[in-house]
């Protein structure tokens, strides 16, 4: 009904990420972004898909972006996350969710579930972060 609601874009690029159609992604989360522009969601989003693409040179300025917006304001550590985990090391987007999990930032209730974080699963701070979120361990 309404053709901009970047919430709908927004899961629409999530959804094409995750089936490699990285085209269709990146212009539904670039729609996502232009009709919120600044929202911690759409900038990790947008982030992570964009080296999932391969355009490598980009994801490092949504992450510049990302953290001084939260200079500015509460970011919830998940969407910077979100991009260190594709940008690596691991250890730096482990560091990120462990900030989000001192404030328990409720984000993280997607931890194990978020094929974004795939990479991280056999990292064991990660299984320690799942655990202290209260989520089973397989």
């Amino acid at each position: 009904m309404e053709p901009a609601f970047p919430p709908c874009h927004y899961v629409l690029g999530l959804a094409y990420e995750q089936q490699g159609r990285f085209p269709e992604a990146l212009a539904a989360l670039e729609k996502a972004h232009a009709g919120a522009p600044g929202h911690p969601a759409t900038l990790g989003s947008l982030g992570h898909a964009l080296e999932a693409a391969g355009r490598t040179s980009e994801p490092e300025a949504m992450l510049r972006q990302l953290l001084q917006l939260a200079a500015r304001t509460w970011v919830p550590p998940y969407y910077p996350a979100l991009v260190q985990a594709r940008l690596g090391p691991a250890p730096a987007a482990l560091e990120c969710l462990e900030d989000a999990y001192r404030p328990r930032d409720p984000y993280l209730v997607w931890l194990k579930t978020d094929p974004r974080f795939d990479i991280l699963h056999g990292d064991p701070r990660f299984r320690r972060l799942l655990g202290g979120v209260g989520i089973p361990l397989p």
